[in-house]
């Protein structure tokens, strides 16, 4: 269990909220980016995401405009910058993501590739080419949940992809936790780092009720 896992908030608290130096100062978290949110970014510990699939992003996106986004980004802060991928393709975003993810490294970036459903079939995973593995995987319809169904990223494969990931000395990430459940098991399977949007609202509170989700963390792994 990684009890010093890394909490990066999609949202970014205002500038005159009581908690955001607070949050700054606190090194159980830091801010998932992407060059649609439009904020100058904090100079805190933070991970790059293209935001392929946020409202603004999708079919405008631009791999080179992603990169010079990114050389404006303070690398020595950041943990992983994704590669462009495919939901729930993961065969089509290795395809997508081999021709970026060297481009990434080169501006001083480690690259992550977004994992998708069914990566655990893919014949050949390039290890090599990527310093992350980022856990994405489509969410589930209403229907399927209903249905008990398992997401992907939360499936035995997926943990046994983090497994081999952590063998080979990668950086681990988990998409879209908000939730003490979420965060635990993420922590569970080794994952370095997870990001969510818990802190959008009411983010004094939630930051509150986050820090006894960390606080719970350490008891167990005590």
């Amino acid at each position: 269990m990684n009890n010093q896992i890394i909490y990066l908030s999609g949202a970014i608290p205002s500038a005159r909220s009581s908690i955001r130096a607070e949050l700054e100062a606190d090194r159980r978290f830091g801010y998932l980016m992407t060059p649609n949110m439009g904020n100058k970014a904090p100079a805190s510990t933070w991970g790059a995401d293209t935001g392929c699939f946020t409202s603004k992003g999708g079919s405008s996106f631009k791999f080179e405009n992603y990169l010079s986004w990114l050389r404006g980004r303070p690398a020595s802060l950041n943990l992983f910058a994704t590669a462009p991928d495919i939901l729930a393709d993961a065969e089509g975003t290795i395809a997508r993501s081999m021709p970026c993810l060297p481009a990434i490294r080169a501006l001083g970036f480690k690259a992550a590739l977004v994992g998708q459903d069914g990566l655990e079939k893919v014949s050949e995973i390039p290890w090599s080419a990527f310093d992350c593995l980022f856990l994405g995987g489509r969410p589930l319809t209403p229907a399927e949940k209903k249905a008990g169904v398992t997401e992907w990223k939360l499936s035995l494969a997926a943990a046994e992809l983090v497994h081999e990931a952590k063998r080979r000395g990668l950086w681990v990430h988990m998409g879209r936790v908000n939730s003490h459940v979420r965060l635990k098991y993420a922590a569970q399977i080794g994952c370095d780092s997870a990001d969510g949007t818990f802190l959008r609202f009411a983010p004094e509170e939630n930051y509150g009720r986050m820090c006894q989700w960390f606080d719970k963390l350490e008891r167990r792994a005590a």
